[in-house]
């Protein structure tokens, strides 16, 4: 489902563009920008509606909620059969991805995700210096030993 201010379709060239406060969900992903532009396929009898989006461009103020992560960027573009989604930077702020207090940073993020729209594989690419960033905390609280000072 996809809601916005604003909605502009041109079914000749099966496009949908949302402006203005644009809010997508699918299972339990959910995608939100200033502006989403959504190719869809032609109506078929049996299809599911959701099935006929085949790819969805987000730009501005780029937020993905994914269970535990939070991705922010520029830039987005899923594609939805193939479950891969990328989030992109802009010159003033790298895309990023928080799970907790891990953080991974740089110039285009790309997400794989299995049948239910959970993250499976991350890769991060540096923009123009090439360099990445990331922070990985161990799991757990960690406790300090009775008696040590930490």
């Amino acid at each position: 489902m996809i809601s916005a201010d604003r909605l502009e379709m041109n079914e000749k060239q099966q496009i949908a563009l949302f402006l203005g406060n644009v809010q997508a969900e699918e299972g339990e992903m959910q995608l939100s920008s200033d502006k989403m532009k959504v190719h869809y396929r032609p109506r078929q009898e049996g299809a599911k509606q959701t099935d006929r989006i085949r790819e969805i461009l987000a730009e501005g103020n780029v937020t993905l909620r994914q269970g535990e992560h939070i991705g922010r960027a520029a830039k987005a573009k899923y594609h939805v059969g193939k479950r891969f989604l990328v989030l992109e930077g802009d010159k003033k702020r790298a895309a990023v991805v928080q799970r907790n207090k891990d953080r991974l940073e740089g110039q285009r993020i790309h997400l794989m995700m299995d049948d239910q729209r959970r993250i499976q594989k991350v890769t991060v690419q540096g923009g123009q210096s090439g360099r990445v960033s990331a922070v990985i905390t161990p799991e757990g609280d960690m406790q300090p030993v009775p008696g040590k000072k930490p």
